[in-house]
């Protein structure tokens, strides 16, 4: 008898935990009724109704302790407001951040970083140096072509007589009021 009330009580409790699908269900309807929540309160402290926060108006809103009730309860924190608001006005571009991207901001502030937090910001600092090193390469070719286009046209200038295959000596050898005599012939480059 005790093994079919286990047994019983067991295929019970599992059926009574509520399944994955169920769970982010009610996480998403948590999420939502949360920045609908935020969004009401930033909307009373846009005084100016611009559809978007000012420094000071988040000030305002940050040092009430309500607010910050509201957010610790619910897992985020902010421990320095102007820092926060300065990386939120750097990506609007503005000197007003738009309510909602401050609450989509504030509600992905969640619990703590995890690994794949911190893999993807390593990731995507990868990728931006990357590019960054790209560019710098292109401007540096770009650079070159235009130095060499100068210094043909300086030469021409100055002598009436045009330069057709050759880059010349550098620009800081142009500092001199006379021309270049016999420039030394480098490799052309390809523009």
């Amino acid at each position: 008898w005790n093994i079919v009330t286990s047994t019983f009580v067991e295929k019970a409790m599992r059926l009574a935990q509520p399944d994955l699908e169920a769970l982010v269900l009610e996480q998403n309807m948590k999420d939502l009724a949360d920045g609908e929540e935020l969004l009401n309160l930033f909307e009373d402290a846009d005084h100016d109704r611009s559809a978007g926060i000012s420094l000071a108006e988040f000030k305002s809103v940050a040092e009430h302790p309500i607010f910050r009730d509201y957010l610790r309860v619910r897992g985020i924190d902010i421990n320095n407001a102007e820092l926060f608001f300065e990386m939120m006005r750097c990506v609007s571009g503005d000197t007003e951040v738009d309510l909602r991207t401050l609450v989509n901001a504030l509600l992905r502030m969640k619990g703590f970083a995890t690994s794949i937090d911190l893999h993807s910001l390593s990731f995507a600092t990868r990728i931006m140096g990357k590019r960054q090193r790209h560019f710098m390469k292109e401007t540096h070719s770009h650079l070159r072509k235009l130095e060499t286009l100068l210094h043909n046209l300086m030469y021409t200038v100055g002598t009436g007589v045009q330069q057709p295959d050759s880059m010349g000596p550098r620009i800081n050898s142009l500092n001199s009021s006379d021309p270049p005599t016999n420039p030394p012939e480098p490799p052309r480059l390809p523009l």
